[in-house]
C-alpha cells in the first residue's frame, strides 16, 4: 500500500585495501620545484635502493602526459626535467614503485 514505510536489514563491510603502498610510511618522498614552474623543473626523490621508480605527469583529467623512469643515483641530486612543452595549467605527478602510486602532488606550469 502507498505511504508505508520500508523496514529491513544493510549490511555495511569496510574491505581493507590490498597491494597499496603509503609513500610516507615507506619512506619515499617525492617533490618537483619550482612550483609553480615555467617549465624547467628539477625532481627530487629520497628513497630506498633497489625498487623500479617512474614519474608520471597527467594532466587535470587524469590523461599521462609523461611517464619518466628515476634512476636513483640521479634523484639523490635532482633530476632535471623539462615540461616547457606543456600548456600552462594545473597537473598532477605521481610516484610510482613497482608500478603502483604511493605518492601524488600537484605541479602549477605558468606561460
Amino acid at each position: 500500500p502507498l505511504g508505508q514505510g520500508m523496514n529491513g536489514l544493510i549490511n555495511v563491510v569496510q574491505r581493507t585495501p590490498t597491494a597499496t603502498l603509503n609513500g610516507r610510511t615507506a619512506g619515499i618522498e617525492i617533490s618537483m620545484y619550482p612550483n609553480p614552474s615555467r617549465g624547467q623543473v628539477t625532481v627530487k626523490l629520497d628513497q630506498k635502493a633497489g625498487q623500479d621508480y617512474k614519474l608520471r605527469v597527467s594532466n587535470i583529467i587524469g590523461q599521462e602526459m609523461r611517464v619518466v623512469a628515476l634512476k636513483p643515483e640521479l634523484t639523490a641530486t635532482g633530476l632535471p626535467l623539462d615540461l616547457s612543452d606543456l600548456r600552462a595549467g594545473i597537473y598532477l605527478y605521481s610516484l610510482l614503485v613497482d608500478g603502483k602510486v604511493v605518492s601524488t602532488k600537484r605541479l602549477i606550469l605558468q606561460n
